[in-house]
């Protein structure tokens, strides 16, 4: 019974089934984080205009770019992705990371033409999309066991300003999980294009979390936040 309603809930967040290969999982884990964070990616074009584009060569060609730079990036992730194991421990986790970013944002200066002039792809928008792919990999119990202990946190809005709510302060009465006192100087998570400064902040979350994986922390803080701003808008 209960591995059922597992199955069906499995499904309905990851539109696959649980039995699915880790690879298919991985794939799919990759293409969810790009859908969190895409939202704030300046693109050349919208949806709509490129929707009305199949006479126009210049969107035509914009289209296929923008499908080719994701392609790319997505063949990227994988790739290091399906390089960690067992043996990757804090300050291995932390360089193979870096890499990533950097490899990441390199591929986004080649593929600028798809993007507004005033937009790059930075450490900001980098780091939400590898480390949801991991967090959701983490959820589908298929991240090698020593990186949940090491792997990043999602930075966005919500884990900004529940970190730096008081170590004492509940971020919201009917979660217990509290703030961690970290006041960071970074205001807006995808504007970050200082990766020593966003790591910081990772090292920071370590440290406040103590023995609390900081993985679980931002689990459990992200949906107290969210309930918390969902109250106060009502």
């Amino acid at each position: 019974m209960y591995k059922k309603i597992e199955d069906e809930l499995f499904f309905f967040v990851f539109g696959i089934s649980s039995e699915a290969e880790r690879d298919k999982k991985i794939r799919v884990c990759i293409n969810k984080a790009y859908r969190d964070m895409c939202r704030t990616i300046r693109y050349k074009y919208t949806i709509d205009e490129i929707s009305k584009a199949n006479l126009d060569p210049e969107k035509n060609k914009w289209k296929g770019d923008k499908e080719a730079f994701l392609v790319n990036i997505k063949n990227l992730i994988n790739t290091n992705v399906e390089m960690l194991n067992d043996k990757y421990d804090v300050n291995i986790f932390d360089e193979w990371h870096e890499n990533l970013i950097n490899q990441m944002m390199g591929n986004g200066k080649n593929g600028k033409d798809i993007f507004n002039t005033d937009f790059t792809l930075g450490v900001g928008h980098s780091q939400k999309w590898v480390n949801m792919t991991l967090k959701y990999m983490y959820i589908m119990g298929i991240l090698p066991k020593n990186i949940k202990e090491v792997m990043h946190i999602p930075i966005d809005s919500y884990i900004l300003n529940a970190a730096k709510a008081g170590k004492g302060d509940k971020i919201y009465d009917s979660f217990d999980v509290k703030g961690l006192g970290i006041v960071s100087d970074i205001k807006t998570w995808s504007k970050i294009d200082d990766y020593k400064k966003y790591l910081g902040f990772q090292k920071s979350v370590r440290t406040e979390c103590g023995n609390m994986m900081p993985i679980e922390w931002e689990r459990l803080a992200w949906m107290a936040e969210a309930t918390r701003r969902s109250v106060e808008e009502k």
